[in-house]
């Protein structure tokens, strides 16, 4: 045996006895990194779907046999005050503002009678325009609103109280006044399309059945 094969014969031997081993020590620490890699993202991903998930109730109910009546998705809960108090304040703020821009203000006071029953239509907003026409108002000066206080009193009457700010136009400050309304409302919820499409800005059915405004000493 000459010397190269003993030098081929020794390089066996040793790949067998440690290279093949640490080979393969090498193979399992890849393998290992890669699984933790995957078990990492994974984890990950369930965390993620945790926080995102959402359980929307579904109800279902069942007569006195068992049997599936009636079945849906529950109403939320609406708080009532808050409708009515941005209802309110949207109404004082059509009826009471006053712009520079005829057709606009013409829009906003449509929209405000939209909101009143015909009781309040005749005997309150036509009477106050006839005495305070807005468009003769808009001639030389502005009126702009805002919100304040809003009271429940009883269960369908409320009290509202807001500032008004008149501009000359120069949009120089005249003068601020402060007013109250004690209003009462009903709620008529519509049951028809027709009924929601002819009134757009009231899909609530919400109604304006009595009104008094005066100005805050």
């Amino acid at each position: 045996m000459n010397k190269r094969q003993e030098h081929l014969l020794v390089e066996q031997k040793w790949n067998e006895q440690f290279a093949s081993p640490h080979i393969a020590k090498r193979n399992w620490q890849i393998f290992s990194f890669i699984l933790a890699l995957v078990v990492l993202c994974l984890s990950y991903g369930f965390v993620y779907l945790s926080n995102k998930a959402q359980v929307i109730p579904y109800i279902v109910e069942v007569d006195n046999l068992g049997r599936a009546v009636n079945a849906g998705m529950p109403k939320p809960d609406v708080n009532k005050d808050l409708i009515i108090r941005a209802y309110l304040f949207r109404f004082i703020d059509l009826s009471r503002s006053v712009i520079t821009d005829g057709e606009a203000m013409k829009s906003n006071l449509d929209e405000a009678y939209k909101m009143v029953d015909l009781n309040v239509k005749r005997n309150f907003l036509d009477k106050y325009y006839k005495n305070n026409n807005p468009f003769d108002f808009a001639k030389e000066r502005s009126k702009q609103i805002f919100p304040l206080t809003f009271l429940k009193q009883s269960e369908n009457t409320y009290i509202v109280e807001w500032s008004e700010i008149v501009k000359d136009s120069n949009l120089n400050i005249l003068f601020e006044d402060r007013l109250k309304a004690v209003v009462t409302v009903i709620q008529k919820v519509p049951d028809k399309k027709a009924v929601v499409d002819s009134n757009p800005y009231n899909p609530f059915g919400i109604y304006i059945t009595n009104i008094d405004w005066s100005k805050l000493m």
